[in-house]
């Protein structure tokens, strides 16, 4: 039980993270890049978390979670993107928000 708080609010943080670090992006900050992708990486280690622990549950569970990986590496690719300093970084984090947004009215 402790262990799912933590993990919990872990996503959080690195939810409010990546946000700030969105909106300093849109401002032009220059460090707006580090900040995003300090809020990348928890996100994309617990979804792969997930995906790794939950294979032995039913296959819905477990394919929701693969779906939400996936999702996850779109932000990552976001980072490598705004890193490579090209105007589209925009484009997966767009796709990671759509797919984020399905899965919230997926889950039962």
């Amino acid at each position: 039980m402790k262990t799912n708080v933590i993990l919990e609010r872990l996503q959080y943080f690195g939810m409010v993270v990546l946000l700030i670090g969105l909106i300093l992006k849109l401002n032009d900050v220059p460090q707006a890049l580090y900040i995003y992708s300090v809020g990348v990486i928890p996100i994309l280690i617990l979804r792969i978390y997930n995906v790794i622990t939950g294979s032995d549950e039913n296959f819905e569970k477990h394919r929701k979670n693969v779906i939400l990986a996936i999702s996850s590496i779109f932000l990552a690719s976001a980072a490598v993107v705004m890193y490579l300093d090209l105007s589209w970084w925009i484009v997966p984090i767009t796709i990671a928000a759509a797919v984020d947004l399905y899965m919230s009215f997926r889950v039962k």
